[in-house]
Formats: structure tokens, sequence, C-alpha cells
């Protein structure tokens, strides 16, 4: 990963909010990748296409490949704003489906993910917690995120 994954907010086809982070990746010691496929669900499903490799046909959804972007997007099954993930090569070259490494060696990924549910309110650590709570910062930040409202 190159530097921190940034929050980005953008609208779907139909004007529906979608809310993710956008990051840039670099690789190297690769001259080429193979897209095989995403899994754009539930951490549920996510997790059983880590164990066993499948998806469930009503959540599989094919790539669309435009320039030097791969984007896979689709609906939740209610019909409400789901996911889109996309892969933009920044170093190397995209053709059919297979990425491969500029001249350097290296390959540079610009990783798009987004969902149509909010996001969550991060609680702050007073919120957590009471005033005789362990004052042990990392063991409160790691149940905060580090995060407050």
């Amino acid at each position: 990963m190159i530097g921190r994954p940034q929050p980005l907010a953008l609208q779907d086809e139909r004007g529906r909010k979608l809310y993710g982070i956008t990051a840039d990746a670099s690789v190297s010691g690769a001259a080429e990748l193979s897209v095989k496929q995403a899994a754009l669900s539930s951490v549920r499903v996510l997790r059983d296409y880590q164990a066993v490799g499948t998806l469930p046909p009503e959540v599989s959804v094919g790539p669309e490949i435009h320039d030097s972007t791969i984007t896979w997007a689709r609906d939740r099954l209610d019909g409400g704003a789901g996911y889109r993930l996309s892969l933009q090569v920044t170093e190397g070259t995209l053709q059919a489906g297979h990425i491969t490494a500029g001249s350097d060696g290296r390959i540079g990924l610009k990783i798009t993910a987004l969902t149509g549910e909010e996001p969550l309110t991060p609680l702050s650590s007073a919120e957590l917690f009471t005033e005789r709570a362990a004052a042990d910062d990392a063991a409160r930040n790691a149940l905060t995120l580090g995060a407050t409202r």
C-alpha cells in the first residue's frame, strides 16, 4: 500500500450515494497479474468465497473493462445501491484482464471499493467507557478505532 486509504463518496449511475475508500498500491516482483474474479457481497459471502472459492449466482458479476480500469458493480439483492470495486492500472498495462508490469518491473494500482451502506458513526471513548475502565489508551483506541464524533 502506498500511503493511507482515503475516504470517498460518489453517486452511482442512478444518483444513489456510494461510500468507501480509495488507495494506491504497488506490486513488484511479478511480471504479470491475472484478474480472476471479484466478490461483491456481505462478509458472510466473502468468508464463504475465501473458504470454497465459489459465489452464489445471484451475487456473481462480471467485469467491465475500459482503458486502464476494471470495474465490477452490482445493486443489492433488494435493488438498493450496492457495491462497486475498481482497479485502475497506474503503472504497467492492462490487456484482456491481464496486468503487465511496466519496464521498471512495477505494477501500480488505484483500488476503489464502495458500498451503498451508509458509514457507521464512530463512538468516542467517553461514550464507550465508564470512569472505572482501565486507562490503557491502546485498548481504548482499538475499540473506538481512534475516532471521535
